[in-house]
């Protein structure tokens, strides 16, 4: 629930839609690591004016007879808009029928369905968040298109130590462009520094169930139906930033890449000391966890002095100079821009192909 006046979804579910909204999508929230971190908000309109801060104001000395210092706003204005996603989820009568006769009543299906695509529902706006449209048309802006300029370091020690002099040449524009490997991002919460806005009023919610025929193949290939029970899944959302120092992010990271803690504390510093601001958590794929964690159990040392064995494990790293480490497997291991729009295409959350050896 809501802390300190912050608006969870959780408590957006619960105040704006029926019980049976709220209730499902408390129990995929965790299927939403980021979604579920930012503090929400929401508006009756599917459009909005912003402020977004680009630079920190500061008082100045003012002796007996001087006059006060003007402090600058840094901010600039936009307008954005709600972006609506909509799926359609059906349940063939047959199968309702079928599991009537079992003892399970048509609730219990949707109840079962609902969790299952408010699951994969969740892991995709949570994907969202990270990459915006560069996963295809009719998409909010996420981290990808709202992170500020150089707020963004590389793990590949070539694309390292640019002077603002280097910037024109051709060496610092192919660093900026490799988006190869993938990434850790760092969050800055405090303040509400970015927040997901709903839109009407409402979170996640689910329209009337009704029964109708929906076109379905036939076993020999023709045209056919079938009759079924449809219920609508949709929300308005979008991602909005009101400070463009609220996220870095560290690229490039891939099996062969050197990641410790000594790597994610400097490159975390680099980015934000300058500003004044806070992280509040950072973000990775659960295989960049275990690349820190091996490296922990590399550089682990007896009370004694010596070296740890070769095959001696450290526990599952939790946070970094006290930065807590969340993981979010929906961060892709391949963040180009093909690899993204791929992503974007899949209708179904799929497992990752090289988990496994098909036979």
């Amino acid at each position: 629930m809501a802390t300190n006046m912050n608006i969870t979804l959780a408590d957006i579910q619960q105040n704006t839609t029926p019980e049976k909204d709220y209730n499902f999508v408390d129990e995929v929230i965790t299927h939403a690591p980021l979604l579920n971190y930012f503090d929400h908000e929401v508006s009756a309109s599917t459009t909005f004016q912003g402020f977004r801060r680009k630079g920190i104001p500061h008082i100045g000395p003012a002796p007996v007879g001087y006059g006060a210092k003007n402090m600058k706003s840094f901010y600039e204005t936009f307008v954005a808009q709600l972006f609506h996603f909509d799926g359609k989820i059906e349940i063939q009568q047959s199968l309702l029928d079928v599991e009537a006769s079992n003892g399970i009543p048509a609730g219990k299906v949707w109840e079962r369905t609902k969790r299952d695509a408010g699951e994969g529902s969740m892991e995709y706006l949570n994907r969202c968040l990270y990459y915006g449209n560069k996963l295809g048309k009719g998409i909010f802006p996420g981290i990808h298109q709202l992170i500020g300029p150089y707020m963004t370091e590389s793990v590949d020690p070539s694309y390292q130590n640019f002077t603002p002099a280097q910037h024109s040449q051709q060496a610092y524009k192919n660093a900026v462009k490799d988006n190869t490997g993938t990434s850790i991002y760092f969050v800055c919460k405090g303040n509400k520094n970015a927040v997901v806005k709903w839109g009407l009023n409402k979170g996640i919610h689910t329209s009337p169930i009704i029964k109708m025929d929906v076109p379905a193949e036939t076993i020999n290939g023709e045209d056919g139906s079938l009759e079924a029970q449809v219920q609508h899944m949709k929300c308005w959302m979008a991602l909005y930033e009101r400070n463009a120092f609220t996220f870095g992010r560290l690229k490039n990271i891939k099996s062969s890449s050197t990641i410790s803690d000594k790597v994610i504390r400097q490159k975390m510093h680099g980015i934000f000391d300058l500003l004044g601001m806070k992280v509040t958590a950072m973000f990775m794929h659960p295989m960049v966890v275990s690349m820190l964690q091996d490296s922990r159990a590399a550089a682990m040392v007896y009370p004694s002095g010596s070296m740890a064995q070769q095959g001696t494990d450290s526990k599952r790293p939790t946070e970094v100079d006290g930065v807590p480490i969340i993981e979010d497997d929906t961060i892709l291991l391949d963040e180009t821009d093909a690899a993204i729009a791929a992503q974007g295409k899949e209708d179904i959350i799929k497992a990752n192909p090289t988990a496994s050896l098909e036979y």
